[in-house]
């Protein structure tokens, strides 16, 4: 496709990621047929704000508003996802059918098996594509179902900021839109892996050509390393989040144990004790997924993945997860312009969008 410059000034909407510690923003243009950033801004939260209510929409707001005053963004429409732990995903298979009623059979399906009433929830479906099960063929389905009343929130989020949502997204797309653009031209015929290890959830998506063919959401992530180490030594989770930032910059951790009660646990033996337990889960999870995509779409088992995501900085959990589960884990590839490396590939991806529009490498308007 050949791009078309649909703003004046060659400039996209904002994508906008809005995580559990840090709402990210980035904007691209275009240069020679290569995406540009051209604005970005990482805003981080109070760790300790709840997962819902007034303080912590207050706290978001408050973090773009600040963004959009220091990062130099143009305009004020956005592409944004809603948090992780907003929408509900589930895989079906139904029998092959005609483009035009597969949404029909997909409501019917929502309807049985997600136990929500239709008229409460906003439904979406990623037509993943033909398996085989047993001696049939069968059409593979992601269900996106997210209630009204969150969307409606998440846009009255938005009109507090002055923005405008062109788009709403589910990460999944968007992840695979951001992958595609990053997929060399040699890898036409194999599936890209993106492992997310965020706060919340760790998220592995498998796409090819920007078509999404797996995706799952795991609850071995951040999150669950805090409430350990919470457990183990009886601080709170602003305590236990500033303890691990430093343990990760230090580059001699022993320093953890020197000043120790004998027999006292330290935050350094506690997260290492943490790391396996969650790494442990984690892996077992990612080896279920390999399994299952090699198995129903019969295609190479990927050896590879481009991870992302706050536990992503730490190198020790990454080395077991290498070591476990046999992927090589690569670092995302940045753009021209880029200047943070913090879990900005859902911000990219939502920036790449634009209607009527996909970003390609290499094609120029």
């Amino acid at each position: 496709m050949v791009l078309k410059h649909l703003l004046k000034t060659s400039k996209y909407a904002i994508g906008i990621d809005i995580g559990a510690y840090a709402v990210r923003l980035m904007q691209l243009s275009e240069r020679g047929g290569q995406a540009v950033v051209t604005a970005s801004s990482v805003q981080t939260l109070d760790p300790s704000l709840p997962a819902q209510g007034v303080m912590r929409e207050k706290a978001i707001v408050d973090a773009i508003q600040a963004a959009m005053d220091q990062g130099q963004f143009n305009g004020n429409n956005v592409v944004t996802s809603l948090p992780a732990n907003s929408v509900i995903y589930k895989n079906i298979r139904i029998p092959i059918m005609p483009a035009n009623e597969i949404r029909q059979a997909v409501l019917w399906e929502a309807s049985d098996r997600l136990h929500l009433s239709l008229d409460d929830v906003e439904l979406q479906y990623l037509n993943v594509g033909e398996v085989r099960q047993g001696d049939e063929q069968k059409q593979e389905i992601i269900i996106l179902a997210v209630k009204k009343q969150l969307i409606e929130q998440h846009v009255d989020l938005l009109n507090q900021c002055n923005l405008v949502p062109l788009a709403m997204e589910a990460a999944p797309s968007a992840l695979a839109r951001w992958a595609n653009y990053h997929q060399s031209t040699d890898q036409d015929d194999q599936a890209v892996v993106i492992l997310d290890l965020g706060y919340d959830f760790s998220k592995i998506l498998i796409c090819r050509h920007g078509r999404v063919l797996f995706y799952k959401q795991i609850d071995a992530a951040g999150r669950q390393i805090n409430e350990y180490l919470a457990g183990k030594l009886n601080l709170g989770i602003q305590d236990i989040d500033d303890a691990r930032i430093n343990i990760l910059k230090r580059e001699d951790e022993s320093q953890t144990s020197e000043n120790a009660k004998p027999g006292e646990p330290t935050i350094g033996r506690a997260l290492i004790d943490a790391q396996k337990l969650i790494a442990s889960e984690l892996t077992r999870e990612i080896s279920l997924c390999m399994r299952y995509f090699s198995v129903t779409f019969r295609g190479h088992r990927p050896e590879r993945a481009w991870v992302t995501g706050g536990l992503s900085r730490d190198a020790n959990f990454l080395r077991t997860i290498e070591e476990s589960s046999g992927l090589k884990l690569d670092a995302p590839p940045m753009l021209e312009g880029q200047k943070h490396v913090d879990n900005q590939v859902l911000a990219c991806g939502l920036a790449m969008r634009m209607p009527h529009h996909v970003m390609q490498k290499g094609q120029a308007a």
